[in-house]
Order: structure tokens, then sequence, then C-alpha cells
């Protein structure tokens, strides 16, 4: 499937469940949806697995964290659980990895609080509970998480001039490793001597 198809689907579902969400329903309704969504997540089939995450990913941007405090509880509960399964634990880390890239600057550090120890135990699987893939997608969502952190930093390094304020320049927190950047530069350059 086009990624762009794809990305403009999910634009469309997150923009009807936020629509939808906040005009028709009542709190208690609310309540009721925000309760049975995480549920979706244990689903044994991964498309399934993925619009829950992208429905709860635009919940959270309404009512995370005054109206679902407990939405990175029942997040990295399944991180947690010994003997969860494969795909319960996969639901929780795509739906996490959507989430990331919605957070707020004032929302930032309770979730790097709670999900940075969860997933780097994921990935480091001390116990041997998780394989490949999983690990492979808890640094997806690791990097999703550093990657909007330098973003938000970024965006609040200012400094006040006398001629008012001006941003101040800065490095992002990824910098490729110095053998691809010389891998790159060595591929535009001709072999032998320069002379």
């Amino acid at each position: 499937r086009c990624t762009r198809c794809h990305a403009a689907s999910r634009c469309s579902a997150q923009q009807y469940v936020v629509s939808w969400h906040t005009r028709h329903l009542t709190a208690a309704e609310k309540a009721c949806v925000r309760a049975a969504l995480p549920a979706g997540l244990r689903d044994g089939h991964g498309r399934i697995r993925t619009a829950v995450s992208v429905v709860i990913a635009a919940v959270a941007r309404t009512d995370w964290p005054d109206a679902w405090p407990t939405l990175l509880a029942d997040l990295t509960l399944p991180l947690e659980e010994v003997g969860a399964a494969t795909d319960t634990v996969a639901g929780a880390l795509r739906c996490l990895e959507i989430c990331a890239a919605e957070l707020a600057g004032e929302h930032m550090r309770p979730a790097l609080q709670r999900l940075l120890p969860r997933l780097l135990e994921v990935f480091v699987n001390r116990q041997g509970l998780h394989g490949a893939r999983t690990r492979a997608r808890a640094v997806r969502v690791l990097h999703k998480l550093i990657e909007r952190a330098s973003m938000l930093c970024e965006d609040a390094k200012l400094t006040r001039t006398p001629g008012g304020l001006r941003r101040v320049r800065t490095f992002h927190a990824y910098q490729p490793p110095a053998c691809c950047t010389y891998r790159r530069r060595s591929a535009a350059w001709p072999e032998g001597p320069t002379h």
C-alpha cells in the first residue's frame, strides 16, 4: 500500500475520532471508550492493533493526562508483565511509537520518566522474554521519544539579545556515526590521487 495513502487515511481517522470523541460523547461514554481501548492492543491482527493505536493517540491528544491519567500505565503494563504475549507487547510498542510523535513539551518529562526504564528493559532483555523484532520496536520507540525531545529542546532554545529574541543554534541529539559519514563522503570522492 502507498505510504502517502496510508498516512492520509491515518490522519483522517485521527481527525474523525477526535471530532467524534470531543463533540458527541458524554463524559461517562468517554471514560468507557478510554477503558476499552487498551484491550484492542492485544488483538492478534497487526492492522487492528495499528488502528487501535491511532485511535488511542488521537484520544490521548485531547484527554491525556487530565482526563486519562492511567494511559501510560495502561500502555506499559504489557511491557512489565512476565510472559505477556508477543502480540500484546507489539501492540503496546506500536501505540507508544505513534503516541511519542504527538507528545507536547509539558508532557515530555513524565512520559520519559515512565517509558525510558521500561523500554530499555525490553531492549536489554535480561530475562530473555523478547525476540529481536520486539527489541527493535522498543528501539524505534526510544528513537521517536529522543527525536521528539530533541525537537522540543531546539524550539525552546531562544536567547534574549539587545535586538530581541533570537534562536540559538543547537545540534540534534542524533548524529550519524563517523563511519557512516565517511562512507557517504568517500563514495562521492574519486578514487586515486587528486593532484
